[in-house]
């Protein structure tokens, strides 16, 4: 039994395997783990082995190792950017500058598309990274996320005051300031994505928790996974410390 962890900023996500069978998963807030709290696991079964991304404090990560060293007697795997893993090669020149969660989310989009892919994270902040149909990584971009959008506007601005709104066609300007905000982010996320996708003839693998969302508005079939980095953790290759 296996538990596959990623620590983000905000959220804390989860799964228990065993072999192919999924036994258990969960998620909280990122915040709850810094105060202390532990991970929700009361009605997990004994686990055998943990393996663990994280980009968030380092003391969120060492609860986290601490409470399965309690809980089961095992010592958690934390995932590291390596040269080359799963069949791609690191774009970066320094590797250790590339998010974990980002190139373990690489590692598994590609293995899903095997051939060239442009791997979204649409969560707190809206990252792209694009592998080519060899496997190598060839850079990517980091925008805010729709809910860091606005709240920039939100905090920047006297009169605009946004909250997540429904939305319709993205290229119907809206008529109101609400709508204006909300629609403008996403048609602003939407067209980037379409744009480097093309340029690259990428399949469009997406992940996080507006990926949906934004999948739902894309011109381009997108193939929308959950748990894209909880399946990174476990591509052959994948480097630990």
């Amino acid at each position: 039994m296996i538990i596959d962890i990623d620590i983000g900023n905000t959220r804390v996500k989860w799964r228990v395997c065993d072999g192919a069978d999924l036994i258990a998963r969960g998620a909280q807030n990122t915040d709850t783990l810094i105060d202390g709290a532990a991970l929700q696991l009361d009605s997990v079964p004994g686990l055998d082995a943990a393996r663990i991304c994280s980009v968030a404090d380092v003391f969120v990560g060492q609860n986290i190792q601490r409470q399965l060293h309690m809980r089961d007697e095992i010592e958690a795997r934390f995932a590291r950017v390596s040269r080359r893993a799963g069949g791609v090669e690191c774009g970066y020149s320094t590797v250790e500058a590339l998010g974990t969660d980002r190139w373990l989310a690489m590692l598994a989009g590609y293995a899903r598309v095997a051939g060239a892919t442009l791997v979204v994270d649409a969560g707190s902040a809206l990252t792209l990274d694009i592998i080519s149909i060899e496997g190598r990584h060839l850079g990517g971009y980091i925008v805010a996320g729709q809910r860091l959008m606005r709240s920039a506007l939100w905090r920047g601005t006297h009169a605009v005051k946004v909250a997540p709104t429904p939305v319709g066609n993205l290229l119907e300007p809206p008529t109101n300031t609400v709508d204006a905000v909300c629609n403008g982010g996403l048609l602003s996320a939407t067209a980037m994505i379409e744009k480097i996708a093309r340029q690259h003839c990428a399949a469009i693998v997406i992940t996080g928790g507006d990926g949906r969302s934004l999948a739902a508005h894309l011109a381009e079939p997108a193939l929308c996974v959950d748990d894209l980095v909880l399946e990174g953790l476990e591509v052959t290759g994948v480097a630990w410390q």
